[in-house]
């Protein structure tokens, strides 16, 4: 029932970065939530903040679904062309509660680490091999700053993934002990996770959606929420 309108960079106007297309993977994530009103547990009232967010689709479209603020963040090169879509969608109602900054994941900008985030989101953000260990790094931190916090939301706060299915890193691939590499990209993310959070992450599937494009996309999304396990000392 919400409408969301994105410029595309296709003539590289703004540096024709990955960030430049609107992926399936951030269409598949907001189809999935609209289709079942229960869903939308996942994001209403809930504070919010977008890694990767490359032309505002997906954020935008989590504030008018019931987002309480949600703050879209990217390498600041994409900023010009994020924050010339979030101004296109917004609306007089938003004030402050949808917002952006530039972000290089592994870093501790203020913007995004002095609040507790209720929920983090991302979208088809393993594609570049060199990037993962910085990503893994990033959600652990949000994941256990959320933990920390006495005011956090019930459960403390996740992260709602959507990835493709991709195999791009190659079977062949090893990581610093010798081991082969996971059968899908978005495997690496959840063992540096893992590693990171010491064997603290909780992964739970909520669903798997056939994409249409499978060429750029891998042949499914899956979609992932995580979370800190608490343990009972």
């Amino acid at each position: 029932g919400h409408q969301v309108c994105v410029l595309h960079d296709v003539c590289k106007a703004f540096g024709g970065t990955c960030g430049s297309v609107l992926w399936t993977a951030s269409t598949a994530l907001i189809e999935w939530l609209d289709a079942d009103p229960s869903r939308r547990e996942h994001i209403t009232k809930r504070t919010v903040v977008e890694l990767g967010s490359g032309l505002g689709f997906t954020g935008t479209c989590l504030l008018r679904m019931g987002a309480a603020q949600v703050l879209l963040t990217d390498v600041p090169r994409q900023l010009p062309i994020l924050r010339r879509n979030l101004r296109s969608n917004r609306r007089p109602s938003d004030g402050a509660t949808l917002q952006s900054c530039g972000f290089v994941w592994g870093g501790r900008p203020r913007r995004v680490f002095l609040q507790r985030w209720d929920l983090v989101v991302a979208c088809d953000v393993v594609y570049k091999i060199d990037h993962v260990p910085a990503l893994a790094d990033t959600i652990a931190s949000l994941l256990e700053s959320g933990m920390a916090d006495a005011g956090c939301s019930p459960g403390g706060t996740q992260a709602l993934l959507a990835l493709p299915d991709r195999k791009d890193f190659g079977y062949h691939l090893k990581d610093s002990q010798g081991r082969l590499h996971p059968k899908y990209d978005y495997e690496l993310l959840l063992r540096d996770l893992q590693t990171r959070m010491r064997g603290a992450l909780e992964v739970k599937v909520l669903d798997t959606i056939s994409t249409p494009d499978p060429d750029a996309c891998g042949t499914s999304v899956i979609l992932l929420l995580l979370s800190r396990a608490t343990r009972n000392l």
